[in-house]
This record gives structure tokens, C-alpha cells and sequence, in this order.
């Protein structure tokens, strides 16, 4: 029984030109403006503590003041806007699979937790939200600076 040499760089290669074909032909550029305006949902972890609810977000290559957290009503909006950096014209860019560029998330918060108690620290490319469980009334709308 013969078996084929893998390549996984090949197989990659051709499975990433094969998805960037699909992108250019399917008009899907044109609808999301992909290359001009590339929006990314960053994994994110939620863990419920018995004093408050904390929401882990994979955000590399952010600083803190990139990102804007609000909190309206009972949802909990993160959102990252940061330019891109721009390539010199003589730099011939092979692959570009992830962008730095803008990013949104949204969690509806359960009525037990207090956005007044929120807090944000951004370390090692993790941005780390806590709130802590309410006990008075909150208000509707609240800006959070990250620290």
C-alpha cells in the first residue's frame, strides 16, 4: 500500500488560495468591504465566580487605550478600532490572514450583575473584564476605562 507525502505547508498554501478565491469571486469584498474595513469577532471566555462574572478576550497586539467598553442597558459592548500599519510599496506581502484593525463583541448581561462594579485590565494580548454581582440600582449607560 503506497501512501503520498504530506506537505502541510503546501496543503495550507493551496487551502488559503483556494478560501481567497472563494472571497474575491463570491462578491463577498464588495458587501463586507473585507480588504478595506476587516471586522474580526475575538474569541472570547466567560467564567461565572460566586462574586462576580469575568469575560476573558484574545486581543493581541491592542494597547489599552484601543479599546471602548460600554455597557448600555444590560449589554455589555467591547469594540477595538486600530489603523493598520502600512507596508512599503517595495514589501510584497505573500499572506495576510489577520488584522489588527477593528474587532466588536457584545454579552448580554444577566440582571444579578452591576456594571457599576466593572472593572478592565488588558495584559499579555488579554483583555479581562469583572463584574461584580449587583446589590443597587445601576445606571443605563457606562463608559469603561481600561486600566
Amino acid at each position: 500500500m503506497g501512501y503520498s507525502k504530506f506537505n502541510s505547508t503546501n496543503f495550507l498554501d493551496d487551502l488559503g488560495k483556494a478560501v481567497d478565491s472563494f472571497v474575491s469571486n463570491s462578491g463577498l469584498n464588495d458587501i463586507f468591504d473585507i480588504k478595506n474595513n476587516p471586522t474580526t469577532v475575538p474569541s472570547a471566555n466567560v467564567t461565572e465566580f460566586a462574586e462576580h462574572l469575568q469575560i476573558e478576550v484574545a486581543a493581541p497586539g491592542m494597547d489599552k487605550s484601543d479599546f471602548d467598553i460600554e455597557v448600555v442597558d444590560e449589554t455589555l459592548f467591547i469594540s477595538s478600532q486600530k489603523e493598520a500599519p502600512q507596508s512599503d510599496d517595495s514589501v510584497k506581502v505573500i499572506r495576510n490572514e489577520f488584522s489588527y484593525s477593528t474587532f466588536k463583541r457584545s454579552f448580554r448581561l444577566d440582571s444579578k450583575f452591576d456594571a457599576n462594579k466593572i472593572s478592565a485590565t488588558y495584559k499579555n494580548g488579554i483583555l479581562k473584564l469583572t463584574i461584580g454581582r449587583k446589590t443597587n440600582e445601576t445606571k443605563t449607560k457606562i463608559k469603561v476605562d481600561v486600566l
